[in-house]
């Protein structure tokens, strides 16, 4: 959990707001890395360009996801959403 502490600082330095949504994920028999989803709901987007520099980043470390449509979220452990034009509804996955 350190590592996404670094990534949050990281973004907060280039004065991103970040909203972090934490999900739980059991597995007692190996540890595997930790899954970071990026939200980005408009391809076209400013912040593109700088997701894929923090992408590169993270991939080295992290199983890194990036997806511009909330219908394409998965569980994971971390998620980013990051310059999103659309207001998220409750009943998306990642509120469950």
């Amino acid at each position: 959990m350190l590592g996404i502490v670094r990534v949050i600082k990281k973004l907060q330095q280039k004065n991103i707001r970040v909203k972090l949504i934490l999900f739980s994920r059991f597995n007692s028999l190996k540890i595997n890395p930790m899954k970071i989803t990026i939200l980005t709901d408009n391809p076209k987007s400013w912040i593109i360009p700088y997701v894929k520099n923090l992408k590169e980043e993270l991939i080295q470390k992290y199983e890194v996801t990036h997806i511009f449509s909330s219908k394409d979220i998965a569980p994971g452990d971390v998620m980013l959403i990051l310059s999103c034009e659309k207001i998220l509804k409750k009943h998306s996955s990642f509120f469950l």
